[in-house]
């Protein structure tokens, strides 16, 4: 290659109507800007205020998101980290539980996810390859307070997990 001579070369490219130098405007990239958690009704944890296990890379590249960015496993050391959101809810009662992750196809299929209610402890698994945005995945009672909790966990994951935030929204509000 380096033995083409480049007059030759730069012939052939314009005769086969390439561009060589670009005249048009400069490119800047799309900002890409997470949801603000202030913007969004219920009680909101974001993954700044969680609590983690284990080596978590932030990232931004794929939305939506909340605040600045998310947490992904790197789908490695399965079963050794988890991300905990715990709410301070303003009052017991009866809340539907909200995840969102940016769904992709290395995503995890199958993440396991532990819900602390007034009631017990619910375990669920989410398809996070499907859907993205805020998805809906309980309703239980919670205590006022700082009681309940949501734990999602990397045991068994069969692809990138991601932990972004949690929103609790009083069941039956509407949205």
């Amino acid at each position: 290659m380096q033995k083409v001579p480049y007059a030759q070369l730069k012939d052939k490219l314009i005769a086969d109507k390439q561009l060589l130098v670009w005249t048009g405007p400069a490119f800047t990239p799309k900002a890409t800007v997470g949801i603000d958690p202030k913007t969004v009704s219920g009680i909101v944890v974001d993954n700044e205020d969680a609590k983690i296990v284990g080596d978590w890379l932030r990232s931004a590249t794929i939305g939506p998101y909340v605040g600045a960015e998310y947490l992904h496993d790197n789908n490695a050391e399965q079963g050794k980290k988890s991300v905990t959101f715990t709410p301070k809810l303003p009052k017991a009662g009866k809340y539907d539980v909200y995840l969102i992750w940016s769904a992709n196809a290395n995503r995890a299929s199958k993440v396991p996810v532990d819900i602390v209610h007034a009631d017990g402890k619910a375990k669920v698994t989410i398809n996070q390859k499907k859907s993205g945005g805020w998805t809906k995945v309980f309703t239980g009672n919670f205590a006022e307070g700082t009681a309940g909790s949501v734990t999602i966990r990397t045991d068994g994951a069969d692809g990138h997990v991601i932990a972004d935030a949690v929103r609790f929204v009083e069941a039956g509000r509407k949205e």
